[in-house]
């Protein structure tokens, strides 16, 4: 990598090519801050992070499905998501606060073929491709079995289906 530096650091930026090649530099600098290709899997924290960069694109996305009554979620990871789960048992009188959690779960907004494969599919660590939407719940709604915070994942159930042979029931 430093000898590819120091190939870098030679290139000259001439009259003639000069005003281009600054101007391919700057463009691949600004990249940075998009988001990638679906080769990248995110974490529920970075697209948490900045929603509105992410809102309505196709993401892969890893983390621990979580699914009972009151959760169809995707939280970060099995071990963050017992930690959080240890702040509210035994009771603490309100001294807990779950808010630096928060960033850690991104609800599943499809979740039914989730519940009707429960067996495959809950507790594990995954990694679901879907849209990302930044206000899965807008003002006036509730879900009991959302995260705190309103974006969420509408899963590609046909690529889970492919990804990890998990029949239609």
């Amino acid at each position: 990598m430093l000898r590819a530096f120091r190939m870098l650091s030679k290139i000259s930026l001439a009259p003639a090519g000069g005003l281009c090649s600054a101007a391919v530099l700057i463009f691949c600098a600004s990249c940075s801050d998009m988001p990638s290709n679906s080769s990248s899997v995110f974490a529920p924290s970075t697209l948490n992070s900045n929603p509105a960069l992410y809102d309505g694109k196709t993401v892969e996305v890893k983390g621990f499905v979580i699914l009972a009554a009151e959760a169809h979620d995707l939280y970060e990871s099995r071990a963050l998501h017992e930690e959080m789960a240890k702040g509210f048992d035994p009771p603490t009188n309100g001294r807990f606060d779950p808010k630096p959690y928060l960033k850690y779960c991104l609800t599943i907004e499809n979740p039914n073929f989730f519940y009707e494969n429960a067996a495959q599919l809950d507790q594990k660590t995954l990694v679901l491709k879907g849209r990302f939407d930044q206000t899965y719940l807008h003002d006036n709604q509730i879900d009991l079995g959302a995260c705190a915070l309103r974006t969420g994942i509408f899963v590609d159930v046909d690529d889970l289906r492919a990804r990890f042979h998990v029949e239609p029931k």
